[in-house]
């Protein structure tokens, strides 16, 4: 975990800016890393940013030197990710962290896909608030107003257990970012395949799926931390007992690695590995 108490700095001793450059006879002020590991923080949220990170081909941008365009930062395709959240977090880590060091204004959104069914419904839409929250919270009151102005959404699928309307729903919100041509990452997680049966799953979003993103194997220990689950959700239902704020979802599989600048390379193509039993999603590399 990262810690962010400027209070305990060694550098600043709680001021959280550095006077140590001279511009003339001007004292230039700069961030002191106790500040700067709180506003990575503030972007990434703490589920992110206290995960080491590992160094992922979801962004190792690099010029073509024939075309002159940049290659390697797929933030800008739309992709399928399979594997467990553990590991996603980790790829996450160094993905959103490198943008926001190099690419100044980049905004992300993870959503849910139980959040997207909350907002068709209403739940977010400013007449449904309280009177005594509305001016202070996110108010949504279509998919439109959550979806259109982030420049990447991740969706989370697995959270809604029974909803007919789903798969409509998550329908809806892809064809609203591919008419603003807004890249989407739909995360599949551990908990079930995206398979008919998927509570979020139909032959329709499917198939916008298979024509229009790239399906990346991120890896991980899907077996065991679908295990995980099983025993907790059989946990819950035989004893009721809910899972606290203070207690961590357990991550069955770990990566080293430390907080880095990401380092840029040679440009080598993504490599997708394949788990035997996992979606019926084809590989479109």
């Amino acid at each position: 975990m990262i810690d962010v108490d400027s209070s305990n700095c060694p550098f600043c001793k709680g001021a959280q800016w550095l006077y140590e450059e001279y511009e003339g006879d001007v004292l230039i002020p700069k961030r002191c890393v106790c500040l700067e590991r709180k506003l990575l923080r503030d972007y990434l949220g703490p589920e992110i940013c206290d995960v080491k990170w590992v160094k992922s081909e979801l962004y190792q941008p690099v010029r073509n030197e024939e075309t002159g365009k940049i290659e390697g930062d797929l933030t800008v395709s739309n992709l399928f990710l399979k594997g467990t959240w553990a590991i996603t977090c980790q790829h996450l880590r160094w993905v959103l962290s490198a943008k926001r060091l190099y690419s100044p204004g980049f905004t992300f959104k993870i959503i849910t896909d139980d959040r997207l069914v909350r907002v068709w419904l209403g739940a977010e839409a400013y007449r449904n608030r309280s009177l005594s929250i509305r001016e202070d919270v996110e108010t949504n009151n279509s998919l439109s107003d959550l979806l259109t102005e982030t420049a990447l959404i991740i969706i989370r699928l697995g959270f809604v257990k029974r909803n007919k309307a789903t798969p409509q729903v998550l329908d809806e919100a892809l064809g609203i970012r591919e008419s603003v041509n807004r890249p989407t990452w739909i995360v599949e997680g551990s908990e079930k395949s995206y398979l008919p049966g998927h509570p979020s799953y139909s032959d329709e979003v499917a198939e916008h799926i298979q024509k229009r993103f790239r399906v990346i194997d991120l890896g991980g220990d899907i077996q065991g931390e679908r295990e995980t689950i099983e025993a907790i959700n059989k946990e819950i239902d035989e004893v009721g007992i809910t899972m606290g704020a203070d207690i961590d979802t357990p991550s069955a599989h770990e990566i080293e690695g430390s907080y880095n600048r990401p380092e840029r390379r040679q440009n080598t193509p993504y490599r997708s590995k394949w788990r035997k039993g996992g979606s019926n999603l084809p590989d479109l590399e």
